[in-house]
């Protein structure tokens, strides 16, 4: 089990030893949920907020303390990753699965953030060394570190940088001011004015988000092959006590954290400066009364940043790799899975670190994982309660989980008041499309699209219909600064389905050309959404056999407007954070809110059609001509 275990926990009492033997999972989670976001994260709220927001820590640890445990159950119990539990999650084939791997791909933008934050602070010590410099150092560590996939090199790494962290605590703790009052007063809950971005990035920042689910990744490397009610029993209070002192760790470093960015906060000095220097400035200050204090706080911390870019990569591309491997997606062994996947980060990592503005990238990241947490919560909850009865959470845990996620869920849908304003005006628009539809629906195109016996001809009226329909949802697209919140690709996705792939990207291209001539920062990106919409809604429908249930269809709309908003806009519009950012609350979810309602009553047609043309003798004799 590697020098740790062989020179040290085997040489301790039997008792202890077992006791000892879970701490690395535990450990690892700590330094990645501390440096991913927890550090910057929480010390940007503290600048920002004071004391504040100390209220949405303690409540993020404890449901997200309920969260892992009920991770670590299954785990134990299963002898499997939670990744395998999703895929019982009802819907289409491992969509939880794959959704999740979106979005993990998507954090890795935030990881170049945290390495040029902590390229920042190298700069800090040592003045003259670019961050960026320092920020493609860090990436070219992590990928050095990784290449080999040893979780034993992870674990001795992440417990020397946890030892590095109790001694800069110490530092800090002899150092820091904690004015009582304030810190009584960020108990009471309650949102600052301007602080609801804030608020949902803490909760998805604390303790971390979506990589919460990588515990079980670690864990399972730990336990191996073994489980059961007997393993179970024996070993599921060690395992406890792993996370109890992993999540002592966050406690104590999230606090120390937003005391620190409380300094930058409160000394009018700081105001003016950038966000990394104004923190680095505070620590120094602060720290300064320690012989070698602020450097080493601020090294400690970038070990801490480093550790979490590389166990962060780890878990996620162990957890992707096993996705793919078990689901017989990839003919390759799951460890040329997991270096390809790490190659993928890497690239998306460097971009990360070209776009610079690092905490607004990182509040964006954090408040994206934490509107998929209030699901996922209930996720856990429905694996849980088909684990054996041994196994199950208790009445409290499940208080616990339900309370967290209608909470994480409910200062969401706070947050989203783009659903209101945009939204439900698109899906309104979206009426006039569904009438058009149904009055194609009632003609012979339709059926002979239904049954595979179209001719050039039809194809190019399905192109003209559909193209024109995607004019017709950038026409009635609704103004947001400089933003035009539309329904374009709703066309070319309805066209895909009936048509396939090619007459999908054709009727997308028609659309295209009408959205990049209306203009706008994201003219080009909006122009070549229609026909990806198209392309991908095509291909969905050939590899489901055009059989895609409600449920489907959401799926279809949510996975087409990301690609949108977080791959062309990125890609093809050079967005500033700010606007990154503006862009994903505006266009992101009311987007795919409003074409999901338009793919769900297309199903009710699809549906309700069927049901007609299977009893019209013309349906009838077409389908015996073709047997």
């Amino acid at each position: 089990m590697g020098f740790i275990h062989d020179r040290i926990i085997a040489r301790l009492p039997p008792h202890c030893a077992e006791r000892l033997f879970f701490l690395g999972p535990g450990l690892i989670l700590a330094i990645e949920a501390s440096g991913e976001s927890g550090i910057t994260e929480v010390m940007r709220a503290g600048a920002e907020f004071g004391y504040a927001l100390l209220w949405v820590i303690l409540l993020a640890l404890v449901f997200k303390f309920a969260f892992v445990q009920g991770i670590a159950r299954f785990t134990v119990a299963r002898g499997e990753q939670i990744f395998s539990g999703l895929r019982q999650i009802p819907g289409p084939r491992d969509w939880e699965v794959w959704f999740i791997s979106l979005l993990y791909f998507f954090e890795m933008l935030g990881f170049g953030a945290i390495a040029l934050i902590a390229g920042y602070m190298v700069n800090f010590v040592i003045p003259g060394i670019p961050m960026t410099l320092t920020a493609f150092a860090i990436l070219a560590l992590a990928l050095l570190v990784l290449w080999k996939e040893s979780y034993e090199r992870l674990e001795h790494m992440v417990i020397a940088i946890a030892v590095l962290l109790f001694l800069a605590l110490g530092y800090a703790l002899l150092s820091l001011p904690f004015p009582g009052e304030a810190i009584l007063a960020g108990l009471v809950p309650a949102i600052p004015e301007k602080g609801l971005l804030e608020t949902m990035a803490l909760l998805g920042a604390i303790g971390s988000g979506l990589n919460l689910l990588l515990y079980s990744v670690w864990l399972h490397e730990k336990i191996g092959d073994r489980h059961g009610e007997n393993y179970f029993h024996r070993h599921m209070k060690s395992i406890n006590l792993d996370l109890v002192l992993a999540f002592f760790i966050i406690a104590v470093v999230s606090f120390i954290f937003l005391s620190l960015g409380e300094v930058a906060y409160v000394i009018e000095e700081f105001a003016s400066l950038p966000f990394g220097q104004a923190i680095a400035e505070a620590v120094h200050q602060v720290l300064d009364t320690v012989p070698g204090g602020a450097a080493f706080f601020l090294i400690t911390s970038v070990l801490v940043l480093v550790g979490a870019v590389i166990s962060g990569m780890d878990g996620r591309a162990r957890a992707i790799a096993s996705v793919l491997a078990s689901t017989g997606r990839s003919s390759h062994d799951e460890r040329t899975i997991y270096r390809c996947v790490l190659a993928g980060f890497a690239v998306l990592i460097m971009v990360g670190i070209l776009m610079e503005d690092a905490p607004d990238l990182i509040s964006l990241v954090s408040a994206t994982g934490a509107v998929m947490f209030g699901v996922l919560g209930f996720m856990v909850i429905y694996i849980d309660r088909r684990l054996p009865t041994y196994a199950r959470g208790s009445p409290v845990w499940l208080l616990v989980m339900g309370a967290g996620s209608v909470l994480y869920l409910y200062i969401a849908a706070m947050s989203e008041r783009a659903i209101l304003d945009l939204g439900i005006p698109l899906a309104e628009r979206i009426a006039v499309v569904i009438l058009i539809l149904y009055a194609v629906s009632r003609t012979d195109l339709f059926e002979r699209l239904m049954t595979g016996g179209t001719t050039v001809e039809d194809v190019g009226w399905v192109v003209l219909i559909f193209g024109g329909l995607s004019i017709y949802g950038t026409m009635r697209g609704l103004p947001y600064d400089d933003l035009l919140v539309n329904f374009a690709e709703l066309g070319p996705m309805i066209a895909g389905i009936l048509a396939g792939p090619v007459v999908g990207g054709l009727a997308g291209i028609i659309g295209g050309v009408y959205r990049y001539a209306d203009g706008g920062w994201t003219a080009l990106a909006s122009a070549i959404a229609p026909v990806a919409a198209g392309v991908i809604a095509g291909l969905y429908a050939r590899f489901r056999d055009k059989k895609i249930g409600y449920l489907g269809m959401v799926l279809l709309a949510f996975v087409v407007e990301a690609v949108h908003v977080f791959l062309l806009i990125p890609l093809f519009s050079s967005p500033t954070p700010a606007e990154m950012a503006e862009a994903a609350w505006a266009m992101f979810l009311p987007m795919a809110i409003a074409n999901a309602f338009g793919l769900i009553l297309f199903r009710y047609i699809l549906r309700e059609r069927g049901r007609t043309m299977m009893e019209h003798e013309a349906y009838l004799r077409l389908m015996e001509g073709r047997e």
